[in-house]
């Protein structure tokens, strides 16, 4: 009798040893796919778009929380919607360059918002690569840039070509961002789609992971 009462007190107790273990397994794979779905998810880099600020093939950490700033390096929805070949929606890895309320123009090869020039030093390696009595941008303003885009790509949505009027200037409007590649002569960027919506922006890079040789942390 007494062995047997030993018995399934043991079998009881291996039941909630197993439990406890389906229980823990349940909780971290939910933990996970909730960081994963709303705090910090992995991306790889494809293509030269950003080269050589970060390259093809590089593995980044992208943060989905906090504000997006200027000069980020996020991670977007494609505003074009392009598809890659198994029908998911292409996804980007550019650098924010104008900000909601902004007016934007380049001259001489300088980036001007809201009347101040901004140097650009993450664009140093690629006029270093490039030579640097070459231009990376053609003078024009965002007003000519989504001009032209809206001439090459009348499908595009029309909000992605669209400025707002703010005390007599053209800027961008609330929501709207304009992205760039810092590989500018080789990259589909927002000279080609124009202006990315917020809700296209997945996060912004953090971690630059992999390989370990090109190990950084952000600001890229």
């Amino acid at each position: 009798m007494a062995r047997r009462y030993k018995q399934t007190e043991q079998k009881k107790s291996l039941l909630k040893e197993v439990l406890q273990y389906i229980m823990l397994i349940v909780v971290t794979l939910s933990l996970s796919f909730l960081l994963k779905l709303y705090v910090i998810d992995g991306v790889s880099v494809v293509g030269r778009s950003m080269s050589p600020t970060l390259k093809d093939g590089q593995n980044l950490f992208m943060y989905r929380l906090g504000d997006i700033n200027r000069f980020d390096v996020v991670i977007l929805k494609s505003p074009d919607y392009t598809f890659d070949e198994k029908g998911h929606q292409k996804v980007y890895v550019k650098r924010v360059i104008g900000m909601p309320g902004d007016t934007l123009e380049y001259r001489n090869d300088k980036l001007i918002i809201n009347g101040t020039v901004y140097e650009e030093k993450y664009l140093d390696a690629a006029r270093q690569e490039l030579g640097y009595d070459n231009k990376l941008m053609q003078d024009k303003t965002l007003e000519e840039m989504l001009r032209q885009v809206r001439a090459n790509y009348p499908n595009l949505p029309p909000e992605n070509t669209t400025l707002t009027q703010v005390d007599g200037k053209m800027v961008i409007p609330e929501g709207y961002y304009l992205v760039l590649g810092d590989n500018r002569l080789n990259s589909h960027d927002g000279d080609d789609f124009g202006l990315a919506s917020r809700s296209l922006i997945e996060g912004k890079a953090v971690l630059r992971w992999w390989p370990l040789n090109d190990f950084g942390i952000a600001p890229f």
